[in-house]
């Protein structure tokens, strides 16, 4: 009982998170960034390869090639179909992402999770003999409360009131960091026994195999920007937590708590491999 509770303020505060960071990213960020992408069609349909068609190709071949339980299969095929997660516009940009870039990925992204995953996941069932189903209601709540509502709020504040929009931007990325910061060692916590027992059964092969091929993918195909890659390859790798497990859950596993477990530490062992690709990127850079 005192797990499920630690879980449920756990799930209250992520949301509480998401919403003050995305908020803070809508009020910095002018409504043509949003759809920059239709600016450079061939740069986009690179940038949804990687994510979409690389990545979750690589997810079938591990679930294929391992003796992968049934929820952690469900979970890295759900995690390779899921947009990145609401923080990755700050994320874009500390690695050097040029802002009208990273925040029409970001839209873009979103949006292409409900034409790519169906499709993708009806796919995988079918070679693979297993049922995963495509939630669009789930999804579509999840998507709107974490990502796509506090974004248009950001938006519409930046418009209607620039000068109040300037002073809560910070504010509310600063808070939004803090409560997010305590959010995760608070589900590290709760889920601690779970990932211990996911741990095994070649989870973290495939977890490490799966963020490297994304990390790579997003370096090769984000185009000639050094920047704009690097925040490719981030939104390859990390993915939207709340999207992929909604997803997972659909599937009807029998142990919701190993999806949840493997999704965490998927996040952990890509967060750990893009610092030490940002350490790579920077020794390679010309004077680095």
């Amino acid at each position: 009982m005192l797990a499920m509770d630690l879980m449920l303020i756990v799930k209250l505060m992520a949301v509480a998170s998401l919403l003050l960071l995305v908020m803070s990213f809508g009020m910095d960020m002018k409504l043509s960034d949003a759809f920059a992408f239709l600016e450079a069609p061939a740069l986009s349909a690179r940038a949804m390869a990687a994510m979409f068609l690389v990545v979750p190709a690589v997810a079938l071949g591990l679930s294929l090639a391992l003796p992968l339980v049934p929820a952690t299969m469900f979970a890295l095929l759900a995690l390779a179909v899921s947009p990145m997660p609401p923080v990755f516009p700050g994320k874009g940009a500390q690695v050097g992402g040029g802002s009208r870039y990273v925040m029409s990925l970001f839209v873009l992204a979103t949006a292409f999770t409900f034409i790519a995953a169906p499709l993708i996941l009806h796919l995988d069932a079918r070679i693979l003999g297993v049922g995963l189903a495509f939630d669009p209601p789930r999804i579509a709540v999840t998507l709107a409360i974490t990502a796509v509502g506090p974004l248009v709020a950001g938006l519409l504040l930046g418009s209607l009131a620039p000068g109040l929009a300037r002073r809560l931007s910070h504010p509310f990325a600063v808070g939004g960091k803090l409560l997010l910061g305590l959010t995760a060692l608070l589900a590290l916590v709760a889920t601690a026994p779970n990932m211990w027992q996911a741990i095994g059964n070649f989870t973290l092969v495939a977890c490490a195999i799966l963020a490297a091929v994304a990390l790579a993918a997003g370096h090769l195909l984000g185009g000639p920007s050094d920047g704009n890659r690097a925040a490719l390859a981030t939104a390859a790798s990390l993915r939207h937590p709340g999207v992929a497990m909604a997803m997972a859950a659909s599937a009807g596993t029998s142990n919701p708590q190993q999806v949840t477990a493997t999704v965490l530490i998927y996040l952990i062992v890509a967060t750990l491999l893009g610092i030490v690709y940002e350490k790579w990127r920077k020794r390679s850079a010309p004077g680095g």
